[in-house]
């Protein structure tokens, strides 16, 4: 199973398309622009990952409320998580997620993680 796969130590060969791809290229750039966001990914409509930076744990976020609620059914709508402490980083933060639109159409979501430190 894919999520299993990906959620191994280290990067694998199953995990390096989606950390050297142009969304994750271009999440790179944001990341050296916005000094909180520390971790952001961009998932497909099904809530899976189609580029991050850097590495996250899992692969499909199709069923957590990142994704759900702000993919919204299609109808998209940002969404804030409570703030928490990052446990792959520990660091308090907070993840903000935004429909990724394309001609009006929802057809993924952003998900940045934001220091509050």
């Amino acid at each position: 199973e894919i999520q299993k796969a990906w959620a191994r130590i280290g990067i694998s060969d199953l995990e390096r398309p989606y950390l050297y791809n142009g969304v994750s290229e271009t999440i790179r750039d944001y990341q050296s622009k916005i000094p909180p966001m520390f971790k952001c990914f961009v998932l497909d409509r099904q809530g899976n990952v189609v580029g991050t930076a850097p590495e996250c744990k899992d692969f499909i976020h199709g069923q957590m409320d990142k994704f759900t609620k702000c993919y919204n059914g299609g109808q998209g709508r940002v969404y804030i998580n409570p703030p928490k402490l990052d446990v792959s980083t520990e660091i308090y933060s907070v993840q903000v997620s935004v429909p990724v639109l394309n001609q009006g159409q929802t057809v993924g979501v952003l998900v940045a993680s934001l220091s509050l430190e």
